[in-house]
């Protein structure tokens, strides 16, 4: 069988930053490994292939889209124009960890006021596909995937259903619905439940815990260099995606320059330049 992408080693931050933008506008799928920790790519693919159990992010890496601009069109006029303004200053950088449970619980009490709907939620998530390789990739860890999400749970649950992926849990901030009808109307989420940037790391350890996981057998999903460094364990196996195609237009800023802050690199094993995880889920089987 041949291999779908390309192998391409990186030694530090200057040269991913430098290499990763001609990775992208290449036509083949390229996988750029940190060659400061491993000594070639397949040395790197037997981990991959060695890990029990995947955590991943949810939008910009699972998906390609974002639940929060679903979820945004079914906000009333002014919500939607308040709540677009609050979520441009968030990829401005302007936030901090309090400052993302306040903007997510903010944001579900406009869902709340513009009276949401779980068969809307419904319909959102069936219309936002998963990446191509998505469900081979969770099929391939057999009942050891979660999806670690600042957004969130009923989203994440009806998009694998509808998908038929297998993931088995869902962290994220659980809604409260009125269920007195066939169709429950949102009525709130439990602050506690919460996932930022700031406690990825700590879902993360809850489920390779109870999971009875060491650390080198997690691989761990991102499209954010600082929410991968934040959410991993060093021993975790680091995948960060950079998608050609981003239809977040600051994404993709965001990310190189986040890349270019030395302290990040030591946290990525592989970059996958691609708009697909077929190339993760071909080194799975």
């Amino acid at each position: 069988m041949s291999c779908p992408f390309q192998w391409l080693g990186v030694g530090s931050t200057e040269e991913l930053i430098g290499l990763l933008p001609r990775a992208l506008t290449d036509g083949r799928d390229t996988m750029l490994y940190n060659a400061a920790k491993w000594q070639d790519g397949g040395q790197l693919a037997r981990a991959i292939r060695d890990t029990r159990a995947i955590v991943a992010d949810n939008d910009g890496s699972v998906i390609a889209g974002s639940q929060w601009d679903d979820l945004r069109l079914r906000m009333s006029d002014t919500h939607r124009q308040a709540d677009a303004e609050e979520a441009a200053a968030y990829f401005r950088g302007e936030r901090t960890d309090d400052g993302d449970v306040e903007f997510l619980l903010r944001g579900v009490g406009r869902l709340v006021d513009s009276g949401l709907r779980l068969s809307q939620v419904r319909e959102d998530a069936a219309r936002q596909t998963p990446r191509s390789g998505t469900r081979e990739l969770l099929a391939s860890y057999h009942g050891r995937s979660a999806v670690v999400t600042y957004g969130v749970d009923a989203y994440a649950e009806e998009w694998a259903v509808f998908h038929r992926l297998w993931l088995t849990e869902v962290f994220a901030a659980n809604l409260r619905w009125d269920r007195t009808s066939d169709d429950p109307v949102l009525v709130g989420c439990d602050r506690a439940t919460v996932i930022t940037e700031a406690n990825k790391g700590l879902a993360r350890e809850d489920f390779s815990r109870r999971h009875g996981l060491v650390a080198r057998k997690v691989l761990v999903l991102e499209d954010t260099p600082r929410t991968l460094a934040r959410m991993k364990h060093p021993d975790n196996v680091g995948v960060l995606v950079a998608p050609r195609h981003d239809p977040q237009p600051n994404r993709p800023e965001g990310r190189m320059r986040q890349l270019a802050d030395p302290s990040f690199f030591s946290s990525i094993d592989v970059v996958i330049a691609s708009d697909s995880l077929e190339s993760l889920a071909f080194l799975r089987k």
